[in-house]
This record gives C-alpha cells, structure tokens and sequence, in this order.
C-alpha cells in the first residue's frame, strides 16, 4: 500500500517537480508543499484534504483510492461553488486525480483481487 508522503511524491514524478515541489524534510501536511509549486495553496489544501480523509496520523500513514478522491472531489466542488478557483487550478486538480488514479489504482486492484482470490478458495 502506499503511503502519503509516497502518494505526493509519486505525483511529483508524475508531474513534474515545477508543478508541485515537495519539502523532503516536513513532518506536517501543510508544510509538504514548497512555496514555488504551480498552485501553492491550492496544492497544500489539497494534502491537507487528502491527509485527513485518510485519516491519517502521520506522514507514513496509508492512503486509499476511493478516499482520495473523494477529497479532490469535494476541494474541487468547494472552490467552483465560492468562485475561489479559475481554470487553471481545475486543469491542476483534473491531473493531480489522474495521478492519484494511475498511482493508487495498482494498490485497489491488487487488494480487489486479494479479495476476490480468498473468497473464491472459500
């Protein structure tokens, strides 16, 4: 399973360190995201929304598909709704949710079959 320091850093990878630089040395969510990424505070309150979501704890915990997305989504609806977001920062949440896709999608397919496997032994 993937972390969330490991999720933001795969996105990185993904998208480059110009849109979203990461502080290697934060402990919290809100200091993960440096200050020359694309969307700064777009992209801290989209850690801080994912890091809750998951309900995690610490910079190590695990995070899940559905549950990410599930904080992009409701980001995304908020700031549309209060006009606090152009079209650029949607563009920028539409690609941070392909990359949560691409990255966390290996681990819901691999847990799906997990399950699917031992259901079917039973």
């Amino acid at each position: 399973m993937t972390t969330f320091i490991e999720l933001f850093e795969d996105m990185q990878t993904l998208l480059g360190e110009a849109c979203l630089p990461l502080e290697s040395a934060a402990r919290r969510p809100s200091g993960l995201i440096m200050s020359e990424a694309l969307y700064p505070e777009l992209a801290k309150a989209v850690a801080m929304a994912v890091y809750q979501s998951n309900g995690c704890r610490k910079m190590h915990d695990h995070v899940r598909l559905y549950q990410t997305l599930d904080a992009l989504g409701r980001l995304k609806r908020s700031l549309s709704e209060d006009g606090r977001i152009d079209v650029g920062g949607m563009d920028f949440l539409e690609q941070l949710g392909l990359a949560v896709t691409e990255i966390l999608g290996d681990d819901y397919d691999s847990t799906a079959d997990r399950l699917t496997t031992s259901a079917m032994v039973s």
